[in-house]
């Protein structure tokens, strides 16, 4: 029995380091799969109407990249901020903005737009996230003042991943261009690049600048 017990000691001493290196390549591993992102944000300047919301920060899989921003560069009409971080090759998945609502009226419908570009394709392919504050009447619009988180919704994110490698099989998205493209307020009228619009009575598809 004693001589047994002293066998069976040095292969248990052997299969912990291999255990332990086992783990840090898998870790290794996953670092070298990160490669530096970016975001640019544009935010709009002199415009006829303020735009209504403000963006609080920008998150990847629940991490914020929003204190990892510079500016870009700044004109008449607009400025924009760049954030650099890594992340994996499918980090759109897990894109989140949060916005507060600083404007003097309730919104019931927020749009923003992601701007791909690559080379591999002719024209950008555009992403969305987007909230709906009534659908079915769950949700009180926004308040002023009050805020929301917005995420890439998951069926929305494979359709646009089907249509890039549909183009190329091979496009990885490094970079998106972050504008906000919509704001719908709780009184019919609705904001959009600097202009306020009103929904068209007679028709409801259509709106008119007001």
């Amino acid at each position: 029995m004693d001589r047994l017990r002293f066998t069976l000691q040095p292969v248990s001493l052997v299969i912990l380091p291999i255990g332990v290196l086992l783990c840090a390549s898998f870790q290794n591993m996953i670092g070298a799969q990160e490669s530096e992102k970016s975001i640019e944000i544009e935010k709009l300047l002199n415009t006829p109407v303020a735009t209504p919301v403000a963006l609080l920060d920008v998150s990847v899989s629940g991490r914020s990249v929003r204190g990892n921003s510079k500016l870009k560069s700044k004109g008449k009409k607009h400025e924009i901020e760049e954030i650099k971080f890594k992340a994996g090759d499918n980090w759109l998945k897990g894109l989140g903005a949060t916005l507060q609502n600083i404007s003097d009226k309730p919104i019931v419908w927020i749009k923003i737009e992601l701007w791909i570009e690559h080379p591999a394709l002719e024209r950008p392919v555009v992403a969305h996230l987007t909230q709906s504050f009534t659908q079915r009447g769950s949700v009180a619009p926004l308040q002023p003042g009050s805020s929301v988180a917005l995420a890439m919704d998951e069926q929305h994110h494979d359709q646009v991943i089907g249509i890039l490698r549909g183009k190329n099989k091979n496009i990885i998205v490094d970079s998106v261009y972050l504008t906000i493209a919509w704001v719908e307020f709780a009184d019919g009228t609705a904001w959009r690049l600097g202009q306020l619009f009103r929904r068209n009575p007679s028709n409801p598809t259509r709106w008119s600048v007001v």
